[in-house]
Formats: C-alpha cells, sequence, structure tokens
C-alpha cells in the first residue's frame, strides 16, 4: 500500500498493514543479546533502542566487572540490571523523576541487588564525591539536561582521570531551523524537545570546546534510522495506534532520513587542548 494512502488512514490503519514499513532492528552481531527474544531485550522500553544500545555501549567503553558506572536518565532500572548482568558493572541508575521503591524491587526482581543502586536525584546537582565514576552512561535522556556549556565540565569531574562518558541519543542529520517542515517536529505544538536534539556536528562543537575531554566519537548511528523505525514497530505491539500516530506519520513522510541517532564517546584527561577527533 502506497505511504501517502496509509497516512490518510491513520489511526484507522490495521497494525499489520504498518508493521512492513516498521522493521526490527538486527541484533545477532551483539554478544550480550544472545538468547534474548526481540520483545525481550525491548522490556520496559522508555524510548528506542534499549538494552541494544546499552550493549554497545558497554562494549565502547570496555567495561570490566566492579567497575563504577553513573547512569543518568535511567528511567525503571532494566537498563541499569542490563549493564550490570552482562558486564558485571556496579552501576548507580539515577533519575530525577524515579520512583526508587519500584525500581529497586526490579533490581531485585532480576537478581541485581548487590550491582545496582537507583536513586532520585537531578542529574543537575548529584551527590557523589569527585572522581568517584570510571565511566558515566546516558541513554535517550543527555539532551535533557546536558546541553547548556557549564554541564560538561560539572559531571566530568565525577569522572576518575581518564574516564569515559558515552552518550546514546536521538537526532537530526543536520541542524533544524524554523524553515524545517512541521511533520518532523516530534512533540508537537510546543516544539522544545525537537529543538533540544541537536545534529553530530553540533556536538561535535559542543564537546571540543572544553580542554579536558577528548572526543573520542561522535558520529550518527551506522543503523540510526532503524533504530527510530524500530521503536515504532515495538510501540505498535504494545499501544495504540491513535497514541502514536504523529510519530509515524514523521518517520513516513522522512524521506531525507533527518531523524536518526547519534553516538558519543568523551574521555576525561587533564591538560588535554588537542580540538580534533580521536578515533580509537
Amino acid at each position: 500500500m502506497k505511504i501517502e494512502k496509509i497516512i490518510k488512514r491513520l489511526p484507522n490503519v490495521k497494525v499489520d498493514e504498518l508493521l512492513e514499513f516498521f522493521p526490527k532492528l538486527p541484533y545477532e552481531h551483539i554478544p550480550q543479546l544472545k538468547g534474548y527474544t526481540w520483545e525481550e531485550w525491548h522490556e520496559g522500553s522508555l524510548g528506542a533502542g534499549d538494552q541494544y544500545l546499552i550493549a554497545e555501549m558497554g562494549g565502547l567503553l570496555k567495561l570490566t566487572p566492579n567497575m563504577k558506572v553513573l547512569e543518568l536518565g535511567a528511567g525503571n532500572c532494566v537498563n541499569a540490571c542490563f549493564l550490570a548482568k552482562h558486564f558485571g558493572t556496579h552501576v548507580i541508575a539515577v533519575d530525577l523523576d524515579a520512583d526508587v521503591s519500584k525500581n529497586w524491587q526490579t533490581v531485585i526482581r532480576k537478581g541485581m541487588g548487590d550491582k545496582v543502586l537507583p536513586l532520585k536525584s537531578d542529574a543537575r546537582h548529584l551527590p557523589f564525591p569527585e572522581n568517584y565514576f570510571d565511566a558515566i552512561i546516558s541513554l535517550n535522556s543527555y539532551f535533557y539536561f546536558g546541553i547548556d556549556d557549564l554541564y560538561l565540565p560539572y559531571i566530568t569531574k565525577y569522572l576518575k582521570k581518564d574516564g569515559y562518558i558515552c552518550i546514546a541519543s536521538p537526532c537530526y542529520k543536520e541542524e533544524i531551523n524554523e524553515s524545517t517542515p512541521e511533520h518532523l517536529l516530534f512533540d508537537y505544538p510546543e516544539n522544545l524537545e525537537s529543538y533540544a536534539i541537536h545534529s553530530p556536528d553540533w556536538w561535535e562543537n559542543h564537546f571540543i570546546k572544553h580542554p579536558n575531554i577528548e572526543l573520542c566519537i561522535c558520529e550518527e548511528h551506522k543503523l540510526g534510522r532503524e533504530i527510530w523505525l524500530d521503536s515504532i514497530r515495538w510501540q505498535l505491539k504494545t499501544r495504540e495506534i491513535g497514541d502514536i500516530s504523529r510519530d509515524i506519520e514523521m518517520l513516513l513522510k522522512d524521506d531525507e532520513r533527518m531523524l536518526t541517532y547519534l553516538t558519543i564517546l568523551a574521555q576525561k584527561r587533564e591538560g588535554y587542548h588537542e580540538k580534533s577527533i580521536n578515533k580509537r
């Protein structure tokens, strides 16, 4: 069926008619997902990518058992538990809107009570000692609190020397502006969230301002659009079409693949002044 017809029929179109436009992400190449079904690694989904991106981020960080990891915007702690289970790390899972009692129940149910601690806290006002964490990780949330110029030097003071921060986030391929088509702004009518999910070039410039941060990776994810599509497929399985009809239309109309995903990896240095990206 033509995409135009599908869009005109939203939200009355049948789910089966939409699934071909929203394929599953391939995940067989990710060792930590071996033995999981597609449905299982979407458990507790609060955004796109889920354990798929957490597993990739853990690999980029080269996490080893007993490392101390801070997860910002940790949501329901499902991803923190996955990280602890498969990499053996100790994770403090921070979220301003967290129900820590409910999250603790999730942690216990998953057998991670000795490795994951949920904490209700503002990412801008954290109660930790400096130079404490081996790594900081943030999935689908950093743009809510980390886009001002003062935040990166603030958050990295909690990293040990040579520690890493890794971010996976929705982004636009290029910066949007007043001429960007309305259908690409996914939080209509305010559109404030859309204007916070900047392009990879914007993020690169944002990071290289800071002399003690070595930017290792800042690029569009090779399956950036597919991560969005996969997320819609999951929502088609778990929500009413009418609730996500705008997101469906947004992606079906995105002929230029503007909506994508971003990976950032940066390392804390002392006295570092180089302003180019150093690929590992």
